[in-house]
């Protein structure tokens, strides 16, 4: 769950310094994975999103 809020703050930040409102959608969010265990802590508990892909 750390590094959902985690993540989810640093969109919002980027949104607000690229002056993108929130509600508008954003076509896709890239996450830098340094190994697997990383991505599998992030996508722990989560539904599979929209457009997610494990790749």
């Amino acid at each position: 769950m750390d590094y959902a809020q985690r993540i989810c703050s640093l969109v919002h930040s980027i949104r607000k310094t690229s002056k993108i409102k929130v509600r508008t959608p954003l076509q896709k969010v890239l996450l830098p994975v340094v190994d697997e265990k990383f991505a599998l802590a992030v996508l722990k508990g989560w539904k599979r999103p929209y457009g997610v892909r494990l790749t």
